[in-house]
């Protein structure tokens, strides 16, 4: 696309922030709504016809769409797990300032969150929606469809057990977003990501739960235009009493979704 349009790659990106105009951020959207599609969703779909031919939606436990019951349920152990990745980020750049080699990944880093404040400055619904595609929806699919559906499937299978299996891709998983002060909190949600897949054999439920995750921070941000760069930072929206009563509540409606997704199931 650059080189179609004659414009340098890296010097679009490396100018690339929350001043630069709507034409340069929709540009840069496309970009990585096409880096999206052609590192992930798209060799995962064409991956699935390969290894599973025509009975790749089952394979990949795409066939089956979950009931109401199963998303809400879902939805609140979701709930349960975010003030906790909060924590874990705040104990994340606590641990990071402790160490001198910290300060060339932090600085790496800083590049990239600018590039992420300029993709969520938006000026109509229309940027709206097309950051909610280009930085939720198209993700969600194809990153569960790697790290659930095809890498924690296999790894589970070939090592037998399913508690290392859900670490390892949720290590890969984390490692792949390239944030340091965010590993912890990432590698915790796609932990959860990835119980989620093993107790409902459903992948459209870590699809949803990641949309769901990605895109409620995009909404998020559309209501703070105003200063993205402190909402990007801000670690103490939760007291520490709200991530205790999250790990309380989360193996609740771990229970109660394990016990709904078995009798779906059997039934």
């Amino acid at each position: 696309m650059c080189d179609w349009q004659g414009i340098p790659l890296a010097d679009a990106l490396k100018d690339f922030g929350p001043e630069s105009t709507a034409p340069e951020r929709n540009f840069v959207k496309g970009l990585l709504f096409l880096n999206h599609l052609s590192s992930f969703l798209l060799p995962c779909l064409i991956a699935g016809l390969l290894f599973y031919k025509r009975q790749w939606p089952e394979r990949l436990e795409l066939r089956l769409f979950p009931g109401v019951r199963t998303f809400w349920l879902a939805l609140l152990i979701l709930l349960c797990a975010f003030p906790v990745a909060q924590g874990l980020f705040e104990l994340n750049r606590w641990i990071l300032g402790h160490f001198a080699f910290s300060e060339q990944l932090l600085e790496l880093e800083g590049a990239s969150e600018n590039l992420q404040i300029g993709l969520l400055k938006m000026d109509s619904i229309w940027e709206l929606i097309t950051s909610i595609i280009a930085m939720a929806l198209v993700p969600a699919i194809g990153e569960e469809l790697l790290f659930r559906g095809f890498l924690q499937k296999q790894l589970i299978r070939a090592m037998k057990n399913p508690v290392t299996g859900i670490l390892i891709a949720a290590l890969f998983f984390s490692l792949i977003h390239f944030q340091a002060q965010r590993f912890l909190a990432i590698f915790w949600l796609g932990t959860v990501l990835g119980l989620l897949y093993f107790w409902t054999k459903n992948l459209w439920v870590p699809i949803f739960a990641h949309f769901l995750n990605n895109g409620v921070q995009v909404v998020v941000a559309w209501f703070y235009q105003e200063d993205l760069q402190a909402l990007n930072q801000q670690s103490d929206s939760f007291p520490w009493w709200v991530a205790v009563a999250g790990l309380v509540l989360f193996p609740f409606f771990a229970k109660l979704l394990i016990a709904h997704s078995d009798k779906k199931q059997n039934a």
